[in-house]
């Protein structure tokens, strides 16, 4: 059975939405609160669409033999996965989904249990979840079926374009706090260095000029406390910057994947995602 160009399109939205369906109860009932799951802001997880289109492509010449749809769906769906995750954490500098602690991973954007699943997920799919989806499918008029498709792909290329400046925007902060954080870090060592060189000039004058051991030693306090405003300055600053759009971008995003790493942004993506959960607690007293 060969689809048409509408007909496909249908097919997937159909899988993005019940793969957001899938991943919003799942990741609801771990967080035990309601979770809006995804990388675009509509209800529509592309990767299931894409994968599903995958299998149902690929296993098109073997859909008699249950092995064969499950190898092949496996190592389709698998493929995919693993380029589509490695593009979006190049793009992006964040990893929206992360293997790595799962055993057999490649780069934590595969594992063999995923990969497992996926097989499983293509069987069930092909032999029980596909035939009355296709069957209401083939019974669309040609007119209604290209209608339909064209206006969802109006509305997912505009929720595409929003929510790429959204991961785009959430990167350019994530490599501003890194950069704030690193000249922070650079200021602290250079003020540890003088306190040090303060402390040593110190117990050298210390048995002969009693006054300027004080001075050392205030100046030494002095040194310390601006360390430490330095350091509250940078978190007020961060605090302040809630209110702009991107950090609220940002906290969106995090939300919305709970599981999402940044192994290059890795201490400023911590420190927004401490933020996102101080103010889940704050709303939740």
């Amino acid at each position: 059975m060969f689809y048409s160009q509408a007909q496909w399109l249908l097919f997937f939205f159909l899988y993005c939405f019940l793969g957001w369906v899938w991943e919003c109860l799942y990741v609801s009932a771990l967080k035990r609160q309601w979770i809006n799951r995804g990388f675009l802001y509509g209800p529509l997880i592309p990767i299931y669409g894409f994968g599903a289109i995958t299998v149902l492509w690929i296993t098109l010449p073997v859909r008699g033999s249950i092995p064969l749809i499950f190898l092949f769906g496996m190592v389709g769906a698998t493929i995919l996965e693993y380029f589509t995750g490695a593009a979006m954490e190049r793009l992006f500098h964040v990893r929206y989904w992360d293997y790595s602690n799962n055993h057999f991973n490649l780069n934590g954007h595969i594992c063999l249990f995923c990969s497992l699943g996926w097989g499983v997920f293509s069987v069930l799919m092909v032999k029980v979840l596909h035939l009355p989806f296709e069957n209401a499918v083939l019974k669309i008029p040609e007119n209604i079926a290209n209608l339909t498709s064209t206006v969802l792909v109006a509305i997912f290329a505009a929720d595409t374009t929003k929510s790429v400046q959204s991961a785009l925007d959430f990167r350019e902060l994530l490599q501003e706090l890194t950069e704030r954080s690193a000249v922070l870090s650079s200021l602290e060592d250079k003020l540890e260095n003088v306190s040090e060189n303060i402390a040593q000039s110190s117990e050298r004058l210390h048995e002969h000029i009693h006054e300027i051991e004080s001075e050392l030693r205030e100046n030494r306090e002095m040194l310390t406390e601006k360390r430490e405003t330095l350091r509250q300055s940078y978190k007020k600053a961060l605090h302040e910057r809630l209110r702009e759009r991107k950090v609220k971008t940002a906290l969106n995003i995090i939300r919305r994947n709970p599981s999402a790493i940044s192994p290059k942004f890795k201490e400023s993506f911590h420190e927004l995602k401490e933020l996102f959960e101080a103010q889940r607690r704050n709303r939740e007293e």
